[in-house]
């Protein structure tokens, strides 16, 4: 699923921006629940609630700019903000809070679309994966992902949520996902198994250990030494202060 929310403090532009997202063609490909605010102050308490933020540049109490910086103190690349205003000259705030785009009021039902269109290839930047399980969508922060494998037809992802471990499942191959994160540390590690090597706390000849989990997973023997020689260089990135994408 992705959550949505919409703040603007005049009810009718709020209603109309709501309703262009109730008709967004690829909304149920999409997954998303959009939620209404016309209130800022009390979005800013829930903003661990949601992935994407349509935001009032000017509003009363807390305005858009405020607000996205809130945003960003708590989740700086995880989230995705978009600007809402009546003047053309917030570039340089967007920039700041590296906002996804703003929209000039009235909202162009095209402009928005486009900006939700392109909410894949933001999440891709921003270290995110969106996932699809027919109508549900998520989106998964790239670092916290453990490993992904196969079983039978469906594709596993494990990944860390608030100090726990859970489980999205979808249909999507296994190769798929190797290509799509082969900019990041992750590296087959069996042929049902793609992992993401910073999450390794050791392995030997037959198995690998994930960091909090209990488990073992298999590793396949023509790629330890794919295995060990990419987590070397995964240790000497971060030695040298830079842990961010892949050495390929």
């Amino acid at each position: 699923m992705l959550r949505i929310a919409v703040c603007e403090d005049n009810i009718r532009e709020l209603r109309e921006i709501m309703s262009l997202i109730e008709e967004y063609p690829r909304k149920s490909s999409y997954g998303i629940e959009a939620t209404a605010f016309s209130d800022s102050e009390e979005l800013a308490k829930r903003i661990d609630e949601f992935d994407v933020f349509l935001l009032d540049y000017l509003m009363p109490g807390i305005d858009g700019l405020e607000l996205s910086k809130r945003i960003r103190e708590k989740y700086m690349t995880t989230k995705t903000i978009i600007f809402i205003s009546r003047y053309d000259d917030i570039v340089y705030d967007a920039f700041e809070v590296h906002a996804h785009r703003y929209l000039i009021k009235p909202v162009e039902k095209e402009k928005l679309y486009q900006a939700l269109n392109e909410l894949n290839v933001d999440a891709y930047a921003f270290r995110r994966l969106l996932v699809k399980n027919g109508g549900e969508s998520m989106l998964i922060d790239i670092d916290k992902i453990y490993f992904i494998e196969v079983k039978l037809k469906n594709t596993h992802i494990h990944y860390e949520e608030n100090g726990e471990e859970r489980v999205f499942v979808c249909r999507k191959s296994l190769n798929s996902f190797e290509r799509e994160l082969s900019p990041f540390w992750f590296q087959r590690t069996h042929r049902a198994y793609l992992t993401n090597l910073a999450m390794i706390e050791s392995f030997d000849n037959k198995s690998i250990y994930i960091k909090n989990l209990e488990r073992r997973l298999p590793i396949g023997p023509n790629h330890i030494n794919r295995i060990s020689s990419r987590l070397f260089q995964l240790t000497r990135q971060r030695s040298g202060g830079d842990a961010g994408r892949s050495a390929l």
